[in-house]
């Protein structure tokens, strides 16, 4: 699967989403991504 900005542009809304906030600094955020949502977002 090639990887392009509109996908990495989903997962980024996606992670957002979900609490990821990345001015605060840490651990890295961990995003499962099943199949389904690769799907939707490259729609």
């Amino acid at each position: 699967m090639a990887i392009r900005p509109a996908l990495v542009a989903a997962a980024i809304r996606m992670a957002l989403g979900q609490g990821w906030d990345p001015r605060k600094a840490g651990n890295a955020f961990e995003l499962a991504l099943t199949d389904e949502d690769l799907t939707e977002m490259r729609t």
